[in-house]
Parts: structure tokens; C-alpha cells; sequence
């Protein structure tokens, strides 16, 4: 009886022991299962976020591609258009007058307008030239600087009556005295001219163009109290 119990016992334990190992052995691969599948599953969505990276890749670089071809495309169009705009302008600079050309423009649109041939006008600028020096004959007069008044001052003529000058005083300046003769303001007068030009305050110094002949006009304070001295002398072309 005693060796049946102990051998019940023996197999009792080991039953247990069976027991607890299959427990422990099924625990183990329940749980490796498990890790298994999240594995998996984690591998799963890891290649599709992959996928899914790799796709919007490819999309952002085909749209960067684009917008550099159109970037490209919109410089190109915007150098053309510099290009335009810049010869445009220098094609304005070239053909529209501009200062001293746009003065002379103007003088010569003015004279055309008074009847004068376009002719007439060609010969006159093909005929003037560069002065040298203004040593040729030359008139000198005294002009009396006359006070400012409203009506019109007459003029000290030069040429038989071609050219005439007038200096008058200005502002408060008036009568024969060293300040009036200083702010005296000079006018030409011409033949040609429709209307006198003001040159202003002493010392003058101007050119004047007879037909293809330069005329000098040098006005200078006077030695006479209250007077100007206007010269106006012949000038010879310069050599080529």
C-alpha cells in the first residue's frame, strides 16, 4: 500500500510538473504568436508608409521639376521683355530730342512755322562750324542802362540795324548808378527774331548765326557811370 501511495505521488508531481511546462511552453508560444503578428503587421505598415513616402516623393519632384520649367519660362519671357524695354528706350533717347536737341528742335519747328523752307534750314546747319577765334571785325557801342519802366526800350543797333541790344536795370535799381549797371539785364534783338532774347546779367558773353557767319556779342559793365560797352565781333571757323 505505501509503495502504491508513493508511486501515486511520483506521478502526481510529474503530472504538475507536465503541467507547468505546458503552461510555460504554450505561455511562450502564445506569446511569440503574438510578437509575430505585431511584427508582421508593423512590417506591413512600415512598406506601405514606404510605399506611401516614395509616392509623395515622386509627386513633390514632378511638381518641382514643373515649377522650374515654368520658372525658367518666366525668366526667358521676362529677359525678352527687359531686352524690349530696353531697346525701345534706347530707339526714344535716339529719336525723341532731349535738351539741347529738343531746344534746337523746337527753334527750327518755330521757324518752319514762320515760313522759313526746310531748305533754307539744311544749307544754314551744313554751313555753321566750329569757331576758332572771334578776332575779326568788330563794333563796340556804350549802352546807357536804362531804368525799368512798362514801356519798351529801344535798342542800340549793330549791322544796320540787324542786331540791337538793350540793357536795363532790374528791381530796385534805377538811375545812373554802379548797382544798376551790375544788375542790369541784357536782351538781344534780331531781324529774324519774332521776339528778343533775355541773357540776362552782366558779363554777357553770346553767339550769334548770320547766316553762315558767327557773331559774338560781349557785354561788360562801361567806364561811364550808368553804361554797359557791347562788342560784337566777327568770328573766323575753326580748322579742320
Amino acid at each position: 500500500m505505501l509503495g502504491r501511495r508513493r508511486n501515486r505521488g511520483r506521478s502526481g508531481k510529474r503530472l504538475r510538473v507536465f503541467f507547468v511546462l505546458f503552461v510555460l511552453i504554450g505561455g511562450a508560444g502564445t506569446l511569440y504568436a503574438i510578437g509575430r503578428a505585431a511584427y508582421l503587421t508593423g512590417e506591413t505598415l512600415a512598406a506601405w508608409q514606404v510605399r506611401s513616402l516614395e509616392a509623395e516623393r515622386d509627386k513633390l519632384t514632378a511638381t518641382l521639376a514643373a515649377t522650374q520649367a515654368q520658372r525658367d519660362t518666366l525668366q526667358s519671357r521676362l529677359n525678352e521683355a527687359n531686352d524690349s524695354l530696353a531697346a525701345m528706350k534706347r530707339r526714344y533717347e535716339r529719336d525723341v530730342p532731349a535738351g539741347a536737341a529738343a531746344e534746337l528742335y523746337g527753334l527750327l519747328r518755330d521757324r518752319m512755322a514762320a515760313g522759313l523752307t526746310i531748305d533754307r534750314l539744311r544749307t544754314a546747319i551744313q554751313g555753321a562750324e566750329p569757331v576758332r577765334a572771334c578776332e575779326g571785325r568788330s563794333v563796340r557801342k556804350r549802352i546807357a542802362v536804362q531804368p525799368a519802366a512798362a514801356k519798351p526800350v529801344e535798342p542800340v543797333l549793330f549791322l544796320d540795324g540787324l542786331v540791337g541790344v538793350t540793357a536795363t536795370a532790374t528791381g530796385s535799381a534805377t538811375g545812373a548808378s554802379d548797382n544798376s549797371v551790375q544788375s542790369a539785364s541784357v536782351s538781344l534783338y534780331a531781324a529774324w527774331m519774332d521776339k528778343p532774347v533775355v541773357l540776362g546779367a552782366l558779363p554777357v558773353k553770346h553767339d550769334v548765326l548770320l547766316n553762315n557767319t558767327t557773331l559774338r556779342l560781349v557785354v561788360e559793365p562801361g567806364d561811364l557811370r550808368g553804361y554797359v560797352n557791347a562788342t560784337l565781333s566777327s568770328c573766323v571757323a575753326k580748322a579742320s
